[in-house]
């Protein structure tokens, strides 16, 4: 198996972003990303997010999920019948509004000890070039756990805007 990268979703909303990165496999049908972490603030939103982070649990969705669906069974017995997946779907996604202290509470902890270099292209996909000149912004963060991050971006309004915000 190749190297696995995680990924990192902010205001997921009911996770489309996730269910993209998590679709996509590599020859031997091993997922390329992993879901390190959804984050989402508004509830019911989030509770798709947290529907979807357990059913990514799955090769095959179990028969107990349709019954759920059609109402045959409660979530609740739904949860009851896969603690490891619903555990694992709850470590993966965050009810919060980040920049709130709750959220520096709950996220404080699942940062890692050593440096590392995320660069994060974001911008409509169907316009976006190969190299992201014009319709995109580029950034790379050293994220240091306890510390400042430091953010590089070749977009100066984006760069602007995040050196304020420090």
């Amino acid at each position: 198996m190749g190297e696995r990268f995680k990924t990192v979703d902010l205001f997921a909303g009911p996770g489309g972003l996730a269910e993209g990165f998590s679709s996509l496999r590599d020859s031997a049908d091993n997922r390329i990303f992993d879901i390190a972490l959804s984050v989402e603030k508004e509830p019911s939103a989030f509770a798709t997010l947290r529907l979807r982070a357990f059913t990514r649990q799955f090769r095959e969705l179990p028969n107990s999920y349709y019954q759920y669906i059609k109402g045959d069974i409660s979530r609740e017995a739904l949860i009851d019948s896969y603690p490891v997946e619903w555990a694992a779907a709850v470590h993966e996604t965050a009810l919060l509004e980040l920049g709130t202290s709750e959220a520096a509470a709950d996220l404080g902890p699942r940062r890692t000890k050593q440096v590392k270099r995320i660069t994060v292209e974001a911008g409509n996909p169907f316009l976006r070039t190969s190299s992201c000149r014009a319709n995109c912004a580029k950034v790379t963060l050293d994220v240091v756990a306890g510390r400042n991050h430091k953010f590089h971006s070749s977009s100066a309004p984006f760069q602007a805007q995040m050196s304020s915000a420090r």
